[in-house]
């Protein structure tokens, strides 16, 4: 878990530079180097599908298609990997993710080790975090209103994690590995904001 949120940390910051709206133009290659690293935390983490989803809609939101087909195209490739990997191994091509959908979603065995309610990552989230979390949370919400596609990332597959019956604390190991750049980002945005505010002389625009 902790190799895949570190990969998946890596690819979002990769992301918010491909995506910078203050530097070049980025170029397709930018976002097949994001897609190839998502595909490596697949690797190590088959749920940490989820997580890409939300980078995906916002490309497709600002009409980035050629960049979603590069991003997209850089998964493929490391996908097509690890299905070549399953068939010398297994005998068939993408046999572990196939093996983990029917274990996991179709017949739901993991709710064998336990079930817990909805609201349950919600919970252990604020209670991890306290009253200084609350604080970072203000200045990463900030960060995720401009956060080129991590936070809604973040937030669907929290979303989609707490449909799942079977929860355990080290699945909030990606949750955990992104708030560093929300909260980046978020300061960043905050103090650039404010330091117009003397020059300006009027409300500072956040």
């Amino acid at each position: 878990d902790s190799t895949a949120a570190s990969l998946l940390l890596w690819g979002y910051a990769r992301l918010v530079v491909a995506e910078d709206p203050g530097g070049a133009s980025p170029l397709p290659r930018a976002h097949l180097f994001v897609g190839a690293i998502f595909g490596l935390t697949y690797l190590f983490r088959f749920s940490s599908l989820v997580f890409f989803v939300g980078p995906g809609l916002a490309l497709i939101s600002r009409g980035r298609l050629r960049e979603l087909g590069a991003m997209v195209a850089g998964f493929a490739i490391v996908a097509v990997g690890i299905g070549l990997i399953d068939f010398t191994t297994w005998g068939s091509p993408f046999h572990s993710i196939i093996e983990y959908v029917k274990f996991n979603v179709i017949k739901g065995g993991g709710k064998g080790w336990g079930t817990q309610p909805a609201d349950w990552y919600v919970a252990i989230v604020l209670r991890d975090l306290g009253v200084a979390g609350l604080i970072a949370l203000a200045v990463t919400a900030r960060g995720g209103t401009d956060s080129r596609g991590v936070g809604l990332g973040i937030l669907v597959g929290l979303f989609v994690m707490s449909f799942e019956g079977h929860k355990e604390e080290r699945f909030l190991a990606p949750v955990w590995a992104a708030l560093p750049v929300f909260i980046g980002l978020g300061t960043e945005r905050t103090i650039t904001a404010f330091s117009t505010l003397k020059a300006s002389g009027g409300r500072p625009h956040m």
